[in-house]
């Protein structure tokens, strides 16, 4: 059959593909080869590449392009990517731009703004469950960074916390701090489940040095106190900062 059939055939036919069944674009000598196939699993429309990391889904190719669009539910709810403005912008209309991640003790880079993706200004977050040892303070795993910035800080009591009676017996709140300031970020009411912690910063000052952040037994005030924690409470805590990464080497 001539390419000019097939392309009539296909001009004037009308018809679906089943669950499972795809075209297949590329190379393949054979039924169900190529480069790329499209199809509807049953659940969603897939484009996938028939070997992973391999090929380029592109819309345009930076000299014949268009607008782009898609919608949220309503025609006034919709992310667009603007060909004809000025600035050739992202335009997210009624729509909030949510960055998520799974919860990680090390940092998770939410936005990175730079020529490359491994240069520029970065807002990192750490989520961390950290379990309570028997001690006046239990650290979290990773370091704030010299030259970052405090943006933003909150912590979840997943667990009732418990005092073991020691010491001054002083333990009644928890604080999210420093050894220089143990509330400096945050300080909880009291000590019962699913108690909140939420802390900006009233000034967003720099990190001079790297600093190890711990969750801390503290008193009414946010003072330290000597009771310590009993073991296997847990505390999340969610801290939001700012850093650079440094510019790319020159060629």
């Amino acid at each position: 059959m001539s390419a000019h059939r097939i392309y009539a055939d296909l001009a004037l036919a009308t018809g679906s593909l089943r669950d499972g069944k795809y075209f297949y674009f590329g190379s393949g000598t054979s039924p169900n080869q190529g480069d790329f196939k499209v199809g509807f699993d049953g659940t969603q429309l897939e484009f996938l590449p028939l070997v992973d990391d391999t090929g380029t889904f592109a819309i345009g190719d930076g000299t014949t392009d268009c607008d782009f669009k898609w919608f949220g539910g309503a025609v006034t709810t919709y992310a667009l990517f603007d060909r004809t403005a000025a600035a050739q912008q992202v335009e997210f209309r009624n729509v909030p731009i949510v960055a998520r991640s799974t919860a990680s003790a090390t940092p998770v880079t939410a936005l990175q703004y730079g020529t490359q993706g491994v240069e520029g200004v970065r807002i990192r977050v750490i989520d961390e469950t950290v379990t309570l040892t028997a001690a006046v303070k239990t650290d979290l795993t990773t370091q704030l960074p010299a030259t970052s910035v405090v943006l933003a800080v909150q912590g979840n009591l997943q667990t009732t916390v418990v005092g073991d009676g020691t010491g001054d017996n002083g333990l009644t709140k928890i604080g999210i701090g420093t050894a220089a300031d143990p509330d400096i970020y945050g300080l909880s009411a009291d000590l019962v489940k699913n108690t909140k912690i939420t802390g900006v910063p009233a000034a967003y000052a720099v990190i001079a040095a790297a600093t190890t952040w711990s969750v801390y037994a503290v008193d009414n005030a946010g003072a330290a106190v000597t009771e310590k924690f009993v073991a296997g409470s847990t505390v999340r805590v969610r801290i939001v900062y700012m850093d650079l990464d440094p510019l790319v080497d020159a060629a």
